[in-house]
């Protein structure tokens, strides 16, 4: 089984793409002066969809966003791994997710940008 795993270093992601994702917690022990770093990740939560994951995730307070080639952009919960919310625009997403004043931006395999509220995954507009 292939694994996505995503580490969180305060606001640096780095990540690889496949069937499903992982998120990791991260401490960071460092003195006032900048004397040594240690840092510990622990799996919070693993989420499968059912095809590629090729899109880089979007956080933003405490959500994860991304597209997979299942035709879904996900909204999960960033501490649990609960699907906050998912959209089904019919084909592939594979653009990464763009979030800005409430609303998520995607592109999709069927040549549209799509808009969607942050909160309810509710689509606002679709456009070609």
């Amino acid at each position: 089984m292939k694994n996505m795993k995503i580490f969180l270093l305060r606001t640096l992601i780095l990540s690889t793409f496949l069937l499903s994702i992982s998120l990791l917690s991260c401490t960071e022990t460092k003195t006032m002066n900048g004397e040594e770093k240690n840092i510990k990740g622990e799996e919070l939560f693993k989420f499968e969809t059912r095809d590629d994951i090729c899109s880089s995730p979007a956080v933003v307070k405490d959500v994860v966003y991304f597209g997979s080639n299942d035709d879904h952009l996900y909204a999960l919960d960033a501490k649990t791994g609960d699907v906050k919310w998912y959209i089904n625009p019919e084909d592939w997403v594979d653009s990464s997710p763009y979030v800005v004043d409430g609303i998520v931006y995607f592109g999709c395999r069927d040549w549209n940008l799509y808009a969607v509220d942050v909160k309810t995954g509710q689509k606002k507009w679709r456009f070609f």
